[in-house]
């Protein structure tokens, strides 16, 4: 969730940018107690009480009840557990729009890019917990308001996969490149890169993977820009998302289609088994990388779903 699209701006002038311990004490200790005091609340079961902490410009931008539905969606989908703080990050001289200040670190793996406005100071705090199928950030953008911090934007992005972060997605990329398994590694490094970018804060990192996969061929089915369509020798198939996913430890590559027309479930299911049929039948090397292919049809003009399942068996 946020309330203003971000990342992608200009990085020039260059503000200055104070990490966890350069930022002073008393400044350090207020905005972490105050990110902690709305993450767990927009987080916890009254999820619309932490919009009393919001600035006046993010209530305006998002009302209470959007702002409680997306902080739900996000408790449900993440279940976090552990939630702790990773780093914190204090940005000053931010004197025009569309900048982004880069704060470095000691662990550059771990040094950032964040989101700004023209402030004589704003923060943020960055969150870590355990998510119920991926390690999760939780970026939290504070700015000051009559002589107050308030909660600018927050947003949740996952730091892993199935257990397998940035640098062991990216090698597994890099692997597949190898062998010439173009999906696997297109898929892959777009994994990659999710776990290091979000709209309001990305690792500094993300802009090797950019360079990597905007290096790589990738194949006819998801060149481009969605939806994308794809004939097998039955039908035809409107998709409009192909990305891999973490589901109890593994990984599944799940696709989403569109459904012009909604005959039933039984044949909306014999259709997509016919999708994941040619799937296995054009990249039969996805089994290198992924425990099965999720197909989840949607249907277009309603709002019917359903979700067909081939999970492949161990390999002994």
């Amino acid at each position: 969730m946020l309330f203003l699209t971000a990342i992608g701006f200009s990085q020039q002038p260059k503000p200055t940018c104070f990490v966890d311990g350069a930022i002073p004490k008393n400044t350090k200790a207020a905005i972490e107690r105050e990110a902690l005091a709305f993450l767990g609340t927009a987080l916890g079961e009254k999820p619309a009480t932490a919009y009393q902490f919001l600035t006046a410009q993010s209530q305006r931008e998002v009302g209470l009840e959007a702002f409680t539905a997306l902080a739900t969606g996000l408790s449900h989908s993440t279940e976090p557990r552990n939630l702790r703080v990773a780093h914190s990050f204090l940005v000053r001289e931010i004197t025009q729009e569309r900048v982004a200040a880069a704060c470095s670190s000691a662990d550059p793996d771990q040094s950032v890019i964040v989101a700004t406005e023209p402030r004589a100071q704003q923060a943020y705090v960055l969150f870590v917990a355990d998510g119920v199928n991926n390690r999760v950030a939780f970026p939290v953008w504070l700015v000051e308001e009559e002589l107050a911090w308030k909660i600018r934007g927050f947003i949740g992005f996952p730091t892993s996969l199935a257990d397998k972060d940035s640098s062991a997605l990216r090698a597994m990329a890099q692997t597949e490149r190898q062998r010439g398994h173009s999906l696997n590694s297109a898929l892959l490094y777009s994994a990659a890169l999710q776990t290091r970018v979000s709209p309001l804060l990305e690792y500094g990192n993300a802009t090797e993977l950019r360079k990597e996969l905007s290096g790589l061929k990738v194949p006819a089915e998801i060149e481009g820009q969605p939806p994308f369509v794809w004939k097998s020798a039955k039908h035809s198939f409107e998709v409009s998302s192909v990305q891999p996913m973490a589901i109890g430890g593994k990984l599944f590559l799940v696709v989403e289609r569109v459904a012009d027309t909604w005959p039933s479930d039984k044949e909306i299911d014999a259709a997509s088994k016919d999708l994941i049929t040619f799937l296995q039948q054009r990249y039969p090397e996805y089994r290198e990388v992924f425990a099965g292919i999720i197909v989840r049809a949607h249907e277009k003009n309603g709002s019917r779903g359903f979700g067909t399942v081939e999970e492949d068996q161990p390999k002994p």
